[in-house]
C-alpha cells in the first residue's frame, strides 16, 4: 500500500505489465477493509491470476481472532483469483513467519515462465530524473519488447528521438532488458525537462497516438453511482491518467447491477500510445469512484452511431481471430502497406510472420 488511494490505484496500473505474482496484505488487528476489496477487484480486472495472502501484525491478536481473519479473508476472496491461494501469518515486530513467507515467494516466483515477447519495444516512463555525470535516467517497467544499449527510440507523444546510453534492472547494468522487468534507461539526446510521467519509449511506428478507444469494460462491485452518457471519466492505462467521455451504444445508463460486460467506447482529451489487450482502469471524476476496467479491444477506434449494429460490429471486433480482424481492416481500406495493416489489425510482427503465407 502507498499513501493516498489515487496514487496506489496509478502505481498498480503503471506496474501491471511486470506483475508475476500479487501479494495481498491484511493486517491481523484490522481485517478486511473496504479498500482491500476495492484492490482485489481492480488486481482481477488488470488480469492478474496468481497470488497470496499474508496477514500482518500477528502478535496483536489472539489465535481464535486470526481464524476469524482468515475465514473473513477465505469469504472476501472466493470467486476471485486468489480463491484457493495460501494464506501466511507474519510479524515483522517478532519476525515470526517472516523467512518461511520469503522461501515460499521465491518458490513460487521460480516456477514462472520467462516472458516471452516479439512484439516492437513499449515503455511507459513512471519517473525521470538526472544523474549527475550521466544526464538524464527514465524508470518504467517494460510493457513489450527488448531493449539494447546502443538503440535509438523515439518518446511520444511529442516524437523526441533518443538513444539509450546505459541499462540498468534492478541496481545491476546490462546490455539488455526484456518484457516484463523494472528497468532505468540513461538516455543521450534530450534534456530531462522534456519528459513526464505518462510519456512511451517505442522502437517504430507501430505505435501510435490515439484518443478514442474501443473497451471491453467490466465493473465492480463497489461501484454505487450510475454512470451516464458521456460522463466525465478518469482512464489510467500504462503510466498515464487521462480524462475524457464515456460513450454506450447499446444504453444511456450503466448502473452496478449490470455484472455483464459492456462493449463501449473512451474519448479522451489528450492522446494515449496503447495496443490490443492492454489493461485498464475507469474512475468517475465526480463523485470520485471506481467503475470498472477491463481490456482495450481496439486502439485506433472510430466515430460510430448508437444501436445494435455498432454492437455486433464490436463484438466482431472482440471475438475475432488475427485472420479476420486482418481480412476486416482490409475489406474497407483493399490495400495497406504491412506496418499499418499490423497496426490497425492490433498484430505484433512475429504473428503475421506465422500467418503471412496462410494468408497469401
Amino acid at each position: 500500500d502507498v499513501p493516498g488511494h489515487e496514487r496506489f490505484i496509478r502505481q498498480m496500473i503503471a506496474g501491471v505489465a511486470g506483475i508475476d505474482v500479487v501479494v495481498l496484505v491484511v493486517a491481523a488487528d484490522e481485517g478486511v477493509m473496504p479498500q482491500t476489496k476495492e484492490h482485489l477487484h481492480i488486481l482481477s480486472l488488470l488480469g492478474i491470476e496468481r497470488g497470496v495472502v499474508v496477514i500482518t501484525k500477528s502478535s496483536l491478536v489472539d489465535q481464535s481472532f486470526l481464524e476469524m481473519v482468515e475465514e473473513d479473508i477465505k469469504e472476501t476472496t472466493k470467486g476471485t483469483f486468489l480463491e484457493r491461494a495460501p494464506i501466511y501469518s507474519v510479524d515483522s515486530l517478532t519476525g515470526e513467519g517472516i523467512d518461511f513467507f520469503k522461501k515460499e515467494l521465491i518458490r513460487l516466483v521460480t516456477q514462472e515462465e520467462r516472458r516471452k515477447s516479439y512484439a516492437s519495444f513499449r515503455l511507459p516512463i513512471d519517473h525521470v530524473f538526472t544523474v549527475k555525470g550521466q544526464g538524464v535516467v527514465v524508470r518504467g517497467t517494460i510493457f513489450d519488447g527488448q531493449v539494447q544499449v546502443g538503440d535509438e527510440l523515439t518518446l511520444l507523444p511529442n516524437h523526441h528521438q533518443v538513444r539509450v546510453r546505459q541499462i540498468q534492472s534492478h541496481h545491476k547494468q546490462t546490455e539488455v532488458a526484456y518484457a516484463g522487468q523494472r528497468t532505468a534507461l540513461n538516455l543521450g539526446g534530450i534534456s530531462h525537462d522534456l519528459i513526464r510521467r505518462g510519456d512511451v519509449l517505442v522502437e517504430d511506428d507501430f505505435y501510435v497516438l490515439t484518443n478514442r478507444l474501443d473497451l471491453v469494460l467490466e465493473t465492480i462491485d463497489t461501484f454505487k453511482h450510475p454512470l451516464k452518457q458521456r460522463t466525465q471519466i478518469k482512464l489510467y492505462v500504462g503510466t498515464s491518467e487521462v480524462t475524457g467521455r464515456i460513450i454506450f451504444f447499446d444504453r444511456n445508463e450503466l448502473n452496478q447491477k449490470e455484472s455483464d460486460e459492456v462493449l463501449c467506447q473512451a474519448e479522451l482529451d489528450d492522446p494515449v500510445v496503447v495496443t490490443r489487450g492492454d489493461r485498464f482502469v475507469i474512475r468517475r471524476a465526480s463523485p470520485i469512484e471506481t467503475v470498472g476496467g477491463g481490456w482495450i479491444m481496439n486502439p485506433n477506434a472510430k466515430k460510430y452511431r448508437f444501436g445494435e449494429a455498432t454492437i455486433k460490429a464490436l463484438k466482431e471486433v472482440k471475438e475475432g481471430s488475427p485472420v479476420e480482424r486482418i481480412f476486416r481492416v482490409l475489406k474497407e481500406a483493399k490495400a495497406l502497406p504491412e506496418e499499418e495493416l499490423l497496426r490497425l489489425a492490433s498484430l505484433n510482427e512475429a504473428e503475421f510472420k506465422l500467418m503471412k503465407d496462410q494468408l497469401i
